[in-house]
């Protein structure tokens, strides 16, 4: 009984302690974590870094979507661009325009002006021409040589100066006793066919015969009257081209020498009279040196030319050659009304300076007829092409009612 009481001393607290060591040893394990918990937290902490990688998504996500509409429409994107390209301002060309007659002459304050102002303005940022007066880029016997080579790009002047490598253009100019008006002149050129003839004839000398440009009727003014063929013998008389040789076929001596010096010729004596328009008895002060107006004009009217470079009248785009074209036809009948004034006006104010209208007698119309028709005949015979020019003439005047044998 001792003994077994002594066993249960020892064993009851070993059994205590084992008891008490697996309970803790339990509670240990319960509290402990598992590895699963140990994960969670490290997700767990995690997280925050997952939210600041979630607003970066987006943020990636924004990049395709801004390259996508370019991606997704290449050519609505492309199209944009080259749609601007028409729409950005072209470059103003610049063109040097000189006229063969001084500044107080209507060809240049009327005609030269009209065309330069009237094409500025409607083709403002695409043509701008500045106008130079004689001499002011090269003389004026040098213009159409010039012209052609480029020296400048537009030319106001006459066909006479150029009429000995170009005697048609005299047609152009106006053969004595040729078209009786503005109308027969405009009829003649735009639907008769002679504006492509000209221009067919410029062309090798690299010059575009752009368009007539009316003037004035040219009669005979001077310091003596002229009411008989005879009054011109001996006398020396201004003149250009085919007047020129009308004067000559008359029996006058024709002389030639740029406008500018008109006035000084008449009042020192050196010519006695020119073929001229009236305007100028005023602008130019002419009725100050002459005494006579005398009738019938040699030419009613005179035409100008506009010329112009080819290769610059081929740089141009076909809009704005149109326009230029268009406006040089619309111009023309206001021009015309402008000199009738200008020139009404010269005659009044010569008449009031003391100067006369002298009318060369009716029995004398069939001599100045024959001086005329011998010019034409001329002419005509100083190339094949002149030929054409004189016979389109006369075949045009004809259906007028008009023969010049």
């Amino acid at each position: 009984m001792r003994s077994a009481r002594s066993l249960n001393v020892v064993l009851v607290p070993l059994l205590v302690s084992i008891l008490v060591g697996m309970s803790v040893l339990t509670a240990c394990t319960s509290a402990a974590p598992t590895p699963q918990s140990t994960v969670k937290p490290a997700e767990s902490k995690g997280t925050p870094a997952a939210a600041t990688t979630a607003p970066a998504k987006p943020a990636e996500a924004a990049k395709p979507a801004e390259t996508k509409p370019a991606a997704a429409t290449p050519a609505t994107a492309a199209k944009p661009a080259e749609a601007a390209k028409p729409a950005a301002p072209t470059k103003e060309v610049t063109w040097r325009m000189q006229s063969i007659y001084p500044a107080t002459d209507l060809s240049t304050s009327v005609q030269g002006k009209m065309v330069m102002d009237t094409l500025n303005q409607k083709l403002a940022g695409k043509l701008k021409i500045n106008m130079f007066l004689p001499g002011q880029i090269v003389p004026e016997e040098e213009m159409f040589d010039a012209l052609g080579k480029g020296v400048f790009d537009a030319a106001i002047t006459g066909a006479p100066w150029q009429a000995g490598i170009l005697p048609e253009g005299m047609v152009a100019f106006g053969l004595p006793m040729g078209w009786q008006n503005v109308d027969q002149l405009f009829e003649f050129f735009y639907k008769y066919g002679f504006l492509k003839f000209m221009r067919d004839a410029h062309e090798k000398y690299n010059v575009f015969y752009a368009a007539p440009l009316p003037a004035s009727p040219l009669p005979i003014i001077s310091n003596f009257p002229m009411r008989k063929v005879d009054d011109i013998k001996g006398k020396k008389i201004w003149a250009m081209g085919g007047n020129s040789a009308y004067v000559q076929k008359l029996g006058g001596t024709p002389v030639g020498f740029p406008p500018a010096e008109m006035y000084m010729g008449l009042k020192l004596g050196t010519i006695d009279g020119a073929i001229y328009s009236l305007a100028e008895l005023e602008t130019s002060k002419y009725k100050e040196v002459v005494k006579y107006i005398n009738w019938p004009a040699v030419v009613d009217p005179l035409a100008v030319e506009f010329l112009i470079n080819k290769k610059a009248w081929d740089a141009l785009s076909p809009d704005v050659q149109k326009v230029i074209e268009d406006t040089l036809v619309e111009i023309g009948p206001p021009m015309f009304k402008k000199y009738a004034e200008s020139d009404n006006a010269g005659v009044e104010a010569a008449k009031q300076y003391g100067v006369q209208e002298v009318q060369l007698d009716e029995a004398e119309l069939p001599k100045a007829r024959a001086a005329a028709a011998e010019v034409w005949k001329d002419t005509a015979a100083k190339s094949d092409n002149a030929a054409k020019a004189v016979q389109m003439l006369k075949d045009y005047l004809a259906t007028k009612g008009v023969r010049i044998d």
